[in-house]
């Protein structure tokens, strides 16, 4: 999945460019040339500039095969209406007690598992070990989204994502007590790979 994100967007101020898009779009072209499928995340979409949207509609309208482009935005309505008419629109409600970095990050690990990514998994454990309430506050916004997946029609294979709830259950319990973190984490991590890529195993935290 590539991703091109605005990182602090100031509500309401366009502030991701048409050189950025462009970069992205040259990368579509590129991937568009394998057989894998591809993922391209724009967040905080709300950002683009006229130009940039303009940039991206030209892609949207006559897309690569095997091509998904996902525009996240908490303000729809600044995106322009040539843009939203060709795309499929969905509701997602978050939680609002949830840490918008512990989302966020919640976001990447999924991506990650789904996109069978152990290497960019295991870049996230820093993420992970910067306190215990960090970590709890990671493992409570994976369990909702992992519940939004189970209720979503879109969703492959929502049984992985039921499964996935009480192992990180599990360790948000563990979270709690004296475990060393950074093992914790670690296991954390290799068992929610292990669950998400079907391979059978021992458990990694016992």
């Amino acid at each position: 999945m590539d991703l091109l994100e605005e990182n602090e967007p100031t509500r309401g101020v366009r502030t991701l460019k048409v050189d950025q898009t462009r970069k992205l779009l040259q990368a579509t072209h590129l991937r568009s040339l394998g057989d894998a499928g591809s993922v391209f995340l724009i967040t905080n979409a709300e950002a683009l500039t006229p130009q940039a949207a303009r940039a991206l509609l030209k892609l949207v309208e006559e897309p690569p095969q095997k091509l998904t482009w996902i525009l996240q935005t908490a303000l729809p309505h600044m995106l322009p209406d040539t843009l939203l008419s060709r795309a499929t629109t969905y509701t997602i409600a978050i939680d609002p007690s949830l840490k918008p970095g512990a989302l966020k990050d919640a976001t990447q690990l999924l991506a990650r598992l789904e996109d069978r990514d152990y290497y960019g998994l295991l870049c996230l454990q820093p993420k992970l070990t910067v306190d215990r309430i960090r970590f709890i506050q990671v493992c409570d916004a994976i369990i909702v989204l992992c519940v939004q997946k189970c209720q979503s029609e879109q969703a492959l294979q929502p049984s992985k994502y039921f499964g996935l709830s009480p192992i990180v259950s599990a360790f948000r319990e563990r979270a709690e007590g004296s475990a060393s973190l950074p093992l914790l984490s670690a296991a954390f991590l290799v068992e929610c790979w292990q669950h998400m890529s079907g391979v059978n195993g021992s458990s990694a935290f016992e």
